[in-house]
């Protein structure tokens, strides 16, 4: 039995027939190996492992070929479109709407990661005086706040910026960072790092 290795004609050759085969050709294809490939027709443990596993093959290949959705979907994307696929709408029935929806999963999926990969964190910090309100002036003296967000832009590659801001009775201070790192080896990296400070 052939057995292609590329994406889009695995499942096609595990059963040995073209991508063009109708249903009654995989039902005869799928017949055929499967009594070849039966775990039962073999005696010797090794052969009966070895058989098992070529068995199972060929019986979720059979499954997906002869339905016809996801068959439609693995011509269109091969297996990835199948995982993805699992997510897809009872009611698309075309291929261009079954290939519209996998590309609106693709694209939401690629968001999901590069939100799972940015981290932002933030603080506010504030200094109240009630003697200095109770006296007729203003409750809050000074405050400072921080942000800093990270992002994981490849994998061996991450920018993070950040910022503070303080201000005390009137005068205030600030800066802003920003870094990029690349990892170059396990135990060699490059830094860059741009400051900016402001003073009021």
């Amino acid at each position: 039995m052939a057995e292609g290795e590329s994406g889009e004609r695995e499942l096609y050759a595990l059963l040995n027939i073209s991508p063009e085969a109708s249903d009654e050709e995989i039902r005869r294809a799928y017949r055929q190996w499967a009594q070849i490939y039966h775990p039962d027709k073999h005696q010797s443990p090794q052969m009966k492992d070895i058989a098992t596993e070529n068995f199972q093959r060929i019986c979720d290949a059979y499954e997906i070929l002869t339905d016809e959705r996801k068959r439609q979907i693995y011509d269109l994307y091969n297996m990835e479109g199948l995982k993805s696929g699992l997510e897809l709408g009872p009611n698309l029935n075309k291929a261009e709407e079954i290939k519209e929806e996998l590309e609106r999963l693709r694209r939401r999926k690629e968001e999901e990661k590069v939100s799972a990969h940015v981290r932002p964190a933030g603080s506010i910090f504030a200094n109240f005086s009630l003697p200095q309100f109770l006296s007729g002036g203003g409750i809050m003296r000074g405050m400072m706040m921080s942000s800093d967000v990270q992002s994981q832009i490849s994998k061996h590659s991450m920018i993070a910026s950040g910022g503070n801001l303080a201000v005390n009775e009137g005068s205030g201070t600030g800066d802003a960072t920003a870094l990029l790192k690349h990892q170059i080896s396990p135990v060699a990296s490059i830094e860059v790092v741009a400051l900016l400070v402001c003073d009021h």
